[in-house]
């Protein structure tokens, strides 16, 4: 097993035994593991996305920021990705914000 699949396994474990099962984790570009509690996921226009707030359990959140991420399945897994471009972020969050 390579470091990165290390890496990978050992973080599924940490989020099975430290989080519900509506938490998943997520890694920055500076591989900082910070979790995130699953909102929900849709499909919209030929993809699908997931929208995630910050986990704090503790915290009562008078103001939640939520993101939206693309999914994308790479080798079976699901992959989180950015939205980079204006247009269809523009046009996902307004398909989220009409459903909810």
């Amino acid at each position: 097993m390579d470091n990165k699949q290390n890496d990978e396994a050992m973080q599924d474990e940490m989020t099975e035994e430290l989080f519900p099962e509506n938490v998943i984790v997520l890694v920055d570009e500076n591989d900082t593991a910070q979790p995130f509690e699953l909102i929900g996921d849709f499909d919209f226009e030929d993809s699908a996305y997931a929208v995630v707030a910050p986990y704090a359990p503790d915290e009562e959140a008078d103001e939640t920021t939520v993101m939206v991420f693309r999914i994308a399945d790479e080798d079976g897994e699901d992959v989180l990705y950015e939205i980079d471009d204006d247009e269809e972020w523009n046009r996902v969050v307004d398909y989220w914000n009409q459903s909810m």
